[in-house]
């Protein structure tokens, strides 16, 4: 009952905790190319910001918007491998 409380005042709740691995597409150079990979991250912290946006820190230099899930942030390795299939063939 006290969840459903804080849910309804407007508690937002992350859909990552720290610990967790999320799976972000990116593109690297190589050599003259730039080609779309997996990056494999350690979710360190989740931070909310003033706009109410929500990043997972990942290490000391990197953030991630968890509002790009399910575009180019996925909580699974097989959904991530799925959208980067799906990018390849669309392009």
């Amino acid at each position: 009952h006290v969840a459903e409380y804080l849910l309804r005042s407007g508690v937002r709740v992350p859909p990552v905790k720290v610990g967790d691995t999320i799976y972000e597409i990116c593109e690297r150079r190589k050599g003259d190319k730039w080609v779309k990979i997996i990056s494999e991250r350690v979710v360190h912290g989740v931070e909310i910001g003033i706009n109410g946006s929500m990043t997972a820190r990942c290490g000391t230099t990197i953030s991630v918007f968890l509002s790009y899930i399910g575009k180019t942030v996925f909580l699974t390795r097989e959904e991530a491998e799925n959208a980067l299939k799906e990018s390849d063939e669309n392009a």
